[in-house]
């Protein structure tokens, strides 16, 4: 399969960023990543992938989970919160508290195809995109490992990236050139 990339520049000379190191990663046609501590998580077409970062020109890929078709990823306390745009579940809750041993422990179904995501509190709020129903949700994860519920959804045509702060979100869209901001709270 096509391969992609993680890579770490530095950019202490913005007009000469140099890499420093990369590592090859599974199909990247769609993904993101999220830093923790010493450690970047990668969300990826091909899998979700922990990368020891300690070293910057030396980056060591210490875990990983067979998770296909990935969007999107926010870090939030012991958890990597994942959107995918695949078959079977949309949303997943990966503990991440051992970084070598990521572990799957919860999953919502039934939302649909998701892109983006964006952590506030005790809510993710994603966006189901790709032309089915776009819709900004708001999902409580106050309890990550027992309890996700969809608490409400707005309609926003053509949506597919999604930044919370305050009680703001700010929504783009794919088509039309749409910028949304949406009160929260």
């Amino acid at each position: 399969g096509t391969l992609g990339a993680f890579n770490i520049f530095t950019i202490s000379n913005p007009s000469n960023p140099i890499r420093l190191d990369y590592h090859s990663t599974p199909a990247l046609y769609r993904g993101s990543l999220d830093k923790k501590g010493n450690y970047c998580y990668t969300a990826t077409d091909g899998a979700f992938e922990v990368f020891d970062v300690t070293t910057p020109t030396s980056i060591i890929k210490v875990g990983s989970l067979d998770l296909e078709k990935c969007t999107d990823i926010q870090i939030s306390g012991e958890y990597a919160f994942v959107t995918r745009n695949d078959t079977g579940p949309k949303f997943v809750v990966i503990d991440i508290s051992v970084p070598t041993n990521p572990v799957q422990v919860n999953e919502i179904n039934t939302i649909g195809s998701l892109a983006g995501i964006s952590i506030s509190k005790d809510y993710a709020y994603v966006i189901r995109g790709y032309y089915a129903d776009e819709s900004l949700y708001a999902i409580d994860i106050s309890d990550p490992e027992n309890n996700l519920e969809v608490d409400y959804r707005l309609d926003i045509p053509k949506a597919n990236e999604v930044f919370v702060n305050g009680n703001h979100a700010y929504v783009t869209a794919i088509e039309d050139q749409f910028f949304n901001i949406v009160k929260l709270w």
